[in-house]
């Protein structure tokens, strides 16, 4: 049973239906996909929240991985769904339904999409991530650090969120971790700093985590 689509309500969605219809989004995976597919078993079940234009998503399903993913964009679904592989839905991952036993993932995948949303709703992502996760399953992370240079820049509308082109929320470390582990992850990789999200003459500082389910 496929999760069913969501409420879709987001400021930014025009923002990104127009960055995807334009191919302003690169098609080769990011060097963090990469990174995590070296940790990820082989025929891994992966969820990615936020998939964007599918950049990741497709890596894993060449790499041989079952993918279902979702993303607020109509543009980039649509085109994904064409490729007539992997599982995408157009939805908002923060509202994603609880998941039952026979729907559980070996990974949980999210690049620079819970730094899209505010504290609340990445809360409860993070929530519905650990109970959607196989005993020993991985949670795989990366968002823009309060460290990076963007973080002060543009409108602010609350507590390390502002709005430039579009929004971001700004992740401080300690709070994040602490996060993780209450909710009951155990956090086995964490890496904060330039040089891991390099994207054309950009290198933010970004936080980078894999956790995994107790």
């Amino acid at each position: 049973m496929k999760p069913k689509i969501p409420l879709q309500e987001k400021d930014d969605r025009e923002f990104w239906d127009g960055f995807y219809l334009d191919k302003r989004a690169v098609d080769f995976p990011s060097p963090f996909a990469v990174y995590c597919n070296k940790k990820l078993p082989q025929k891994s079940k992966i969820f990615e929240l936020g998939c964007g234009n599918g950049r990741d998503a497709l890596f894993f399903l060449r790499e041989g991985h079952d993918i279902t993913a979702c993303d607020l964009s109509e543009v980039a679904i649509k085109s994904l769904q064409r490729t007539g592989s992997g599982y995408f839905f157009i939805g908002n991952f923060t509202r994603l339904e609880k998941r039952q036993s026979t729907e559980l993932f070996d990974a949980v995948y999210s690049r620079f999409s819970l730094h899209a949303v505010d504290e609340e709703a990445a809360s409860r992502t993070l929530r519905w991530t650990y109970d959607s996760l196989l005993p020993k399953g991985f949670f795989f992370m990366e968002v823009r650090s309060t460290k990076d240079k963007l973080c002060g820049q543009g409108k602010e509308v609350g507590k390390n969120e502002f709005i430039t082109d579009h929004y971001r929320r700004f992740i401080d470390r300690n709070e994040i971790i602490s996060e993780l582990r209450t909710i009951g992850f155990n956090v086995i990789e964490d890496i904060e700093g330039e040089g891991l999200a390099p994207h054309h003459d950009e290198d933010p500082v970004v936080i980078r985590i894999v956790a995994q389910k107790n």
